[in-house]
């Protein structure tokens, strides 16, 4: 089915990685909306989920067709389990609101109860947008905070082992010679040289890259960056 033939009532589900054992199912919120949409009067014509995608962005297979039938004016309603599973933005979020408003969709909500067909279900949906994305931003901060303990901690806080560092069981130590090459871009860097110009000497010298293979301008700016912002 091409975006085009997207019409009449949408039922959209989303899960993402993080949240698959710990929010309802694809299955089980695609039921749940046809049976909250057929109470509001409606009748879901047509069903899109996307397995596996964050709701901290619109660039979705399916949700992609749907904002594309939406701004076709194809669409009549839209249903979700949760508004969080159209989007965890309320900047997203408004802007789906709009389309809506612009072409006449009515959206409904089954965990909120929401209908938008109505004044209230609108300014409803207004607040919960704000509290979807203050949600978003806590959790943001509290992974950060977890991230900045495990590396004060010296413990494995990412999947790549930075550079100048190397794996010891489950914590991490100081690569004594990458230590070294790292003072030496960093004096190097501070002394004017040019991106381009450190990573050509390192390769001249065939010192073993961060990342495999040669050297690059984008590779040295990586590491500079990783350190700075650690």
């Amino acid at each position: 089915m091409t975006s085009t033939t997207l019409a009449g009532c949408v039922s959209y589900c989303r899960v993402s990685k993080e949240e698959s054992e710990n929010t309802a199912s694809l299955a089980t919120q695609a039921e749940r909306n046809a049976k909250f949409a057929e109470a509001m009067g409606h009748h879901i014509d047509v069903t899109l989920s996307d397995d596996g995608y964050s709701g901290g962005t619109l660039g979705r297979p399916d949700m992609r067709r749907l904002l594309a039938s939406l701004e076709a004016g194809r669409v009549t309603a839209i249903c979700v389990f949760h508004l969080d599973r159209l989007t965890r933005n309320l900047r997203d979020l408004l802007r789906i609101v709009d389309l809506c408003k612009k072409h006449n969709v009515t959206l409904l909500s089954v965990n909120e109860k929401l209908d938008t067909s109505t004044a209230f279900g609108q300014a409803m949906l207004h607040m919960l947008g704000v509290f979807a994305e203050w949600q978003r931003n806590a959790i943001g901060e509290k992974t950060k905070a977890s991230l900045a303990q495990k590396k004060a901690n010296g413990a494995v806080y990412c999947k790549t082992t930075p550079y100048g560092k190397r794996k010891v069981g489950r914590k991490l130590v100081a690569n004594p010679g990458q230590v070294a090459v790292l003072e030496e871009i960093r004096e190097q860097r501070a002394a004017g040289l040019s991106l381009r110009a450190i990573a050509a000497a390192l390769n001249a010298r065939r010192e073993p890259s961060a990342f495999g293979g040669q050297w690059h301008s984008g590779t040295v700016h990586k590491i500079l960056a990783a350190q700075t912002a650690a």
